[in-house]
């Protein structure tokens, strides 16, 4: 039994760090050469540029017209012709390698044309035509060929850089992927054995902070990639802390001596409970960072029986209690889990910033009204002035007065939810006596029957 234990252990942290250098392996490997493409068009564009331009096919072209006796710049004139091809057949090949649909049509039928027309050149004292009549023959007008060049490299390079943001960013998002289902197994197993538990502990937190500080590493090379990469950081620390601080607590008191047989099993079920919530709030997150919840999973959810857990589990969780008053709340078509973290962080927010000294007063209340179904959280505490009333609503921002922890995520992710099911959330700014957030949401069933009618 101990040696499957440390197998186990073992395991999950060894599978975890081979993946993720496999994965940084193949990334370095592709935007290494991703990065040797792009170095490759713009050096070859400056070539084409170089063979087609001054001192190059047009320019020696030109010189055979003005001084037919002399066969050097035919001769030149014909082997720019043949480099220019070559690279352009380079070019495109490289296009084509990126699945970019783009081509140097123009240039390569500009060459063609005056490859064709050194022919004319040569036979021009034969034919007794004057150096402006033969300019007026062989004339072409190549400036679309120079723009379609630039835009070719433009259209080129933005492309392959496109695709290295690309991957960097699948490498961060299964990084943190990775390191949340290592601390989740982690809990896990770390739970199955009281002698085992204090090795597993020690042995966890060391593989944690070397993916920790892996992950941090790559996160302060990649800041730059996105701003919505930014937010799914931003969500995943505020809503995992939670489930994360309770597996902890549930931890230490399985492993008391104080607790028996029963108590043990009952902590390890809500042990698995709060690691099943943490890969259900991973999994949503990581939906949110992809489609910004465009597309909600919706059924039927009773708020009232919702509300009712959300409490308990606050009430188990947090050391500070609160007095709450549940209205009667309406059933309505929506994500269960998503309406979950509504409930939630709103309930936290009233609880954290009620008055020093005072027990959180909250009172939560529904009702059905013009086809919305509306929902107002009320609480007593300290409330927010007005002037902040669209502030707290956006990422990352906190008041200079606020001294509580957290990430400022929470009114924010709020916000996104329930926008994402088609409604809208605010501060009630006429409410003095503490803080009063009112949200609606669409009736689904009424909505669709309207499109179908």
């Amino acid at each position: 039994m101990r040696r499957r234990f440390k197998f186990a252990l073992l395991a999950i942290p060894a599978f975890t760090l081979l993946t993720h250098a496999g994965v940084g392996t193949w990334q370095a490997r592709r935007i290494s050469d991703l990065r040797q493409d792009v170095q490759g068009v713009v050096l070859n564009s400056l070539k084409l540029e170089s063979q087609i331009g001054f001192g190059g096919l047009i320019h020696n072209f030109k010189n055979a017209v003005l001084r037919p006796a002399e066969a050097d710049y035919i001769l030149n004139a014909r082997q720019n012709a043949e480099n220019a091809i070559n690279l352009i057949d380079q070019l495109e090949a490289s296009a084509r390698r990126n699945e970019v649909t783009i081509t140097l049509t123009n240039t390569r039928d500009m060459v063609a044309a005056y490859a064709s027309a050194l022919d004319d050149v040569e036979t021009r004292a034969e034919n007794g035509l004057t150096t402006t009549q033969l300019d007026q023959i062989v004339r072409y007008d190549d400036t679309p060929a120079l723009q379609e060049i630039e835009r070719f490299q433009n259209a080129l390079t933005d492309d392959i850089s496109d695709s290295i943001e690309a991957i960097e960013m699948t490498l961060l998002l299964a990084g943190i992927l990775i390191s949340m289902i290592a601390l989740a197994g982690g809990y896990y197993i770390f739970t199955l054995s009281q002698e085992e538990q204090r090795r597993i502990n020690a042995r966890r937190r060391a593989v944690d902070q070397k993916l920790i500080d892996r992950v941090n590493l790559h996160n302060a090379d990649l800041q730059r990639v996105n701003k919505s990469l930014q937010q799914f950081a931003g969500i995943a620390a505020h809503d995992l802390s939670t489930p994360s601080r309770q597996i902890i607590s549930l931890s230490d008191l399985a492993s008391s001596d104080q607790a028996n047989d029963e108590e043990r099993g009952m902590y390890l079920q809500a042990i698995r409970d709060s690691a099943l919530r943490m890969r259900r709030l991973v999994e949503t997150l990581l939906e949110f960072a992809k489609q910004g919840f465009e597309n909600p999973n919706r059924d039927v959810v009773n708020t009232s029986s919702l509300v009712r857990d959300i409490v308990n589990e606050l009430s188990r969780n947090l050391e500070r209690p609160f007095n709450i008053r549940i209205g009667e709340l309406p059933y309505l078509l929506a994500d269960r889990d998503l309406l979950e973290r509504v409930f939630t962080n709103l309930l936290e927010n009233s609880i954290r910033y009620a008055r020093p000294g005072e027990t959180p007063h909250i009172e939560i209340d529904g009702w059905k009204e013009m086809g919305r179904f509306f929902y107002s959280i009320t609480d007593k505490g300290v409330g927010i002035d007005p002037a902040y009333s669209d502030l707290i609503f956006e990422p990352f921002k906190r008041l200079k007065n606020d001294d509580q922890k957290g990430s400022g995520m929470g009114l924010s992710l709020v916000k996104s939810i329930i926008e994402s099911h088609g409604g809208r959330i605010k501060l009630d700014t006429k409410y003095k006596e503490g803080a009063r957030f009112v949200f609606w949401i669409p009736d689904a069933q009424q909505h669709a029957a309207k499109e179908v009618a």
